[in-house]
Order: structure tokens, then sequence, then C-alpha cells
């Protein structure tokens, strides 16, 4: 295993399970996330799901959880594609869904992209969304991470559209593993 691979590793563990201020946080970190980490998923597949409209010259999209038309930004295209993979593909109950969570991060406002709970109601999933031209970088997954301090979800994912990380946590015991896709649902638990 690369040195790289190894201190993103432990720079995000450190983060994401035991909070913030582990030695390898820095505020302006811009270090790419190593290609093993990163996985392709093919959000375009969806893009007939969106609901498209051009209202006073401004293109806007249909947000099926919202139930509200939103300016389609960059950002915005890609969490809506992201929602259709989330409800189609991988058939996550849309009652389980929110997005644009208000949240506080060290006393400061912020808001998560999509956040997924579980069947207990808890939160079990946190998607952060980034433009497709923002590089996946340890600074993007580390903000992730500061999102789920508060939240506490086992599931942790980041996308730009072309590239997307996902990890499942283990806080009790410290440690974390790298997915090849969005997590499955639980049927049960």
């Amino acid at each position: 295993m690369n040195v790289l691979l190894v201190k993103a590793r432990q720079s995000y563990a450190q983060t994401a399970i035991n909070g913030a201020g582990g030695g390898y946080l820095t505020k302006n970190c811009r270090t790419l996330l190593p290609v093993v980490m990163l996985i392709s998923l093919d959000f375009l597949q969806f893009q007939s799901e969106l609901r498209l409209r051009v209202d006073a010259g401004q293109k806007k999209v249909f947000d099926p959880i919202r139930k509200k038309n939103l300016v389609l930004t960059p950002e915005e295209l890609l969490r809506q594609l992201t929602l259709q993979y989330l409800l189609k593909g991988k058939t996550y109950p849309p009652s389980r869904i929110r997005t644009e969570v208000g949240i506080q991060v060290n006393g400061m406002p912020r808001r998560c992209d999509i956040l997924v709970y579980d069947r207990q109601l808890k939160p079990w999933l946190l998607v952060e969304c980034k433009s497709p031209k923002v590089a996946l970088s340890q600074a993007v997954l580390e903000q992730a991470a500061r999102y789920n301090l508060s939240l506490g979800v086992p599931y942790l994912c980041i996308t730009n559209g072309l590239q997307t990380c996902c990890c499942e946590l283990d806080r009790a015991a410290g440690t974390f593993l790298f997915l090849d896709d969005f997590p499955a649902y639980p049927i049960l638990q």
C-alpha cells in the first residue's frame, strides 16, 4: 500500500471516527484521493427521470423529495441524478431521504446534500455532492466527515458525478472500509 493511501486513510479515519484534530486534518488540504478509493457510477443513466422545465428564462429541475422546482446548477443536477440513482437504482424508500438537511458543525450552520435514514429513522447515510469541476480530495472527504461528527452515520459518500467514494464506518472499532457502490438499503434491522 502506498504512503499516500495510508496517510489518507489515517487522516480520514481520525476525522470521521474520532473527530477533527487528529493530526492530519489541515484547513486547505488539496491532496487528491488515491484512485483505489474512487468508484465510477453511471448517474447519467437516470437523466431521463429528471423533470426539467424553464421558468422565466431560468432552467429548473423538480426535486422529488422536497416536491418543488429548484434552479438547475451543476451541483443541483448532480444531487438530483444521485437521488434518482438512490431511488431507482438502489431502491431506497423516498420517505427515508432528505435533501439539504441543516446541521450544526462547530456551532456553525451547514447543510448536507443528502441524508438517508434507516427504518428506525436514525441517520444512516450521508452523501455530499460536489460540482463535476471540483476534484474529490481529502479535503472534500474531511468536510463530509466533519458533517458526520454530529450525525454519526455508519455510511458516508462523496461524489462529483465523475467519481464517487463510499465508506462504511465502525465507530466502536475505530475502523472504516471503502465500498465499491452505495450500500444496499437495510431491509430488516
